[in-house]
């Protein structure tokens, strides 16, 4: 008998340890020396479908400092997995972009928890940056402003979610919150 994951929100259906998370990924911010706002830069098939709206229910505040963070959002529709760092982009006046965005989705509703996903999309997702389209910026047609740089369905983070990824991911988290935060503040939080 398999024992359950250690975190009771996991020990949900059998039926969706072991399979892998379809999912589809965009990256948000301004185009180098273009004279329109922030947009998406690059994207997957099918990414933000149906949803016109997906960068503004991403919004961290006024968005106006180059910061690093992770952030997760669930929508009735979808899962979304975010990494914000700070950006290189000037655009045509000049300006700095100051952040951008790299995001996951899981199209919905999901059988899967939110928790295991975000376990799952969180970190791998904090592990891009513009490295993943910078070098492609060069000769497009930014002036179209639809146009997006196409992320393959190869460069999809696609995770097996079984028993082991999730006790794992737990015990990494578990891990950088003891390394980081002494035991009486956890204590008296």
């Amino acid at each position: 008998m398999s024992r359950p994951p250690p975190w009771p929100a996991l020990a949900g259906p059998p039926e969706w340890l072991g399979t892998r998370l379809a999912t589809r990924r965009g990256i948000w911010g301004k185009v180098p020396g273009a004279a329109s706002d922030y947009r998406w830069i690059a994207r997957s098939r099918h990414f933000a479908a149906g949803r016109e709206d997906l960068a503004q229910t991403l919004r961290i505040g006024s968005e106006d400092q180059p910061i690093r963070a992770s952030l997760w959002r669930r929508l009735p529709d979808r899962y979304l997995a975010a990494s914000v760092y700070p950006s290189r982009a000037r655009d045509s006046a000049g300006r700095p972009a100051l952040i951008e965005k790299q995001v996951v989705e899981v199209p919905g509703p999901a059988a899967v928890p939110a928790c295991a996903t975000a376990l799952l999309l969180l970190p791998e997702i904090s592990t891009h940056d513009d490295r993943d389209w910078w070098e492609r910026r060069s000769g497009e047609p930014w002036h179209v402003p639809d146009h997006s740089l196409d992320i393959p369905d190869a460069e999809c983070p696609a995770p097996r979610l079984d028993t082991t990824a999730l006790e794992g991911a737990v015990g990494a988290g578990l891990d950088r919150i003891r390394r980081r935060i002494p035991a009486a503040a956890l204590y008296a939080f």
